[in-house]
């Protein structure tokens, strides 16, 4: 048994469960298990409070009421998490329902809709719940100097792809379109749907932000692309739109979300591979962005 998971089962002492914790999954710095059949028990660096502080307070707030979110469950101390072997640790209350299928057209709509949703509800939230998203052009500024610097895994063909969706992001009109807290990553395993198919929960609220509501949907485009394994990723992307819009959303271009996801895409190039080039990353994640690029930018150019 790792260390981690040993650990583990020690803290959820504190809780009064003697149930061994199942390991759902490790990042860089946050590990996750889940802890009998109702709880969800999760350990970060100690610097994760201040985003738990933060988090905790936004899912309080009366806006959220409609939807299922995760509640914090004290120790029997009554301590909203602890600190032990170096990580804040906590608990929560599993969310109930399902997640979406990424090859269900089904799935979507109840997405799209409930996306809309969401951002109405979040709407009236001030700005002190989330952080500023870091600009798009930062990012690609950052991926470029990466690359420039020749210390990725790309090839020469791999390289010139990603630039010349560097220099077709830099040329094309971005959407300006107002700004609101929303959640940040609602990929499809952190949202849940209840029996009759409508989103009703979403969990792992860590990248809350102050942003555009598009970037939540060019997450959710992200499945349809490359996920999904449909044949037509495209008029998959235009019904994530229209059916955004029919539920109340804001209106938006194919181009708009296209030219978001190669932003979230400049993102994955930067992070991932300043973590390869610290040591601590993986080759093939890095590479697989080149191919993920390619492909937005192809349904770019037909439009």
């Amino acid at each position: 048994m790792a260390k981690s998971d040993q650990d583990a089962m020690a803290i959820l002492g504190h809780w009064g469960i003697e149930a061994e914790p199942r390991r759902e999954s490790s990042g860089l710095n946050k590990d996750t298990w889940q802890a009998g059949e109702d709880a969800w028990l999760a350990a970060d660096h100690e610097g994760a409070a201040t985003t738990w502080e933060a988090v905790d307070a936004l899912l309080s707030r009366r806006e959220l009421s409609s939807f299922d979110v995760p509640r914090i469950v004290p120790t029997l101390s009554g301590e909203r998490w602890i600190r032990c072997e170096g990580r804040l640790w906590r608990m929560t209350e599993a969310v109930s329902g399902r997640a979406p299928s990424p090859e269900s057209h089904e799935d979507l709509a109840s997405v799209a809709a409930g996306l809309a949703r969401l951002h109405q509800a979040m709407a009236p939230l001030p700005e002190i719940f989330g952080s500023q998203a870091i600009p798009t052009a930062e990012h690609a500024r950052h991926a470029r100097e990466l690359l420039e610097s020749e210390e990725l895994p790309y090839t020469e063909e791999e390289s010139a792809q990603i630039v010349e969706a560097l220099e077709l992001w830099g040329a094309a009109p971005l959407c300006q379109g107002p700004q609101q807290m929303i959640h940040g990553d609602p990929s499809y395993p952190n949202l849940r749907l209840d029996h009759t198919g409508q989103l009703t929960g979403l969990i792992d609220w860590e990248s809350v932000r102050w942003d555009s509501v598009l970037h939540d949907l060019a997450v959710v485009g992200q499945t349809i692309l490359y996920r999904s394994g449909w044949s037509d990723t495209r008029a998959g992307l235009v019904t994530l739109l229209e059916l955004y819009a029919q539920a109340g959303g804001r209106a938006y271009s194919l181009d708009d979300l296209l030219l978001s996801i190669l932003g979230i895409k400049f993102e994955s190039v930067a992070h991932h591979g300043q973590k390869l080039v610290a040591g601590t990353g993986d080759s093939d994640l890095v590479r697989s962005q080149a191919g993920k690029i390619h492909r937005v930018c192809a349904l770019l150019k037909q439009q």
